[in-house]
């Protein structure tokens, strides 16, 4: 005599299952994501508003800092959608200007506010974080 377990509702129970840890490494991701953005936008550089200066003979002359859009670079900020391949999931975040990565690697440029490597230094500073945010969104999941 055989005998035998239905275990199809158990598969499909795990699969529910798999998926909404799934979501929640997409959503801890996507957090994270705006996490490292929102800092790498304070460090930011933000050109100069001043089309003028007062030079060192102390008569008025062109701002070399100014490039005619204060904060713009800042306002560039751009979050693209999060993408699986297989087990991996990821995500394109920056700026979106033609200049924001020679702004990120010139070590050389002075500005008023804001420093290069902006967007390395943030993440850098965040990427400890990451597990926090994974922690969070995965404790939601229902066992």
């Amino acid at each position: 005599m055989a005998s035998g377990i239905d275990i199809s509702q158990y598969v499909q129970s795990l699969q529910g299952y798999e998926k909404a840890h799934l979501q929640a490494c997409i959503v801890a991701l996507g957090r994270f994501t705006e996490h490292c953005l929102a800092d790498a936008t304070i460090l930011c550089p933000i050109s100069d508003s001043n089309p003028t200066i007062i030079g060192k003979r102390g008569k008025p002359i062109q701002n070399p800092n100014f490039d005619g859009h204060p904060g713009f670079l800042r306002s560039s900020d751009d979050t693209g959608d999060i993408v699986q391949a297989g087990e991996v999931l990821s995500i394109e975040f920056g700026f979106n200007t033609p200049y924001a990565a020679p702004v990120e690697e010139n070590l050389d440029a002075r500005h008023p506010q804001g420093q290069a490597k902006y967007m390395f230094t943030a993440l850098q500073a965040d990427i400890p974080l990451f597990p926090q945010f994974l922690q969070t969104e995965l404790a939601k999941v229902k066992n």
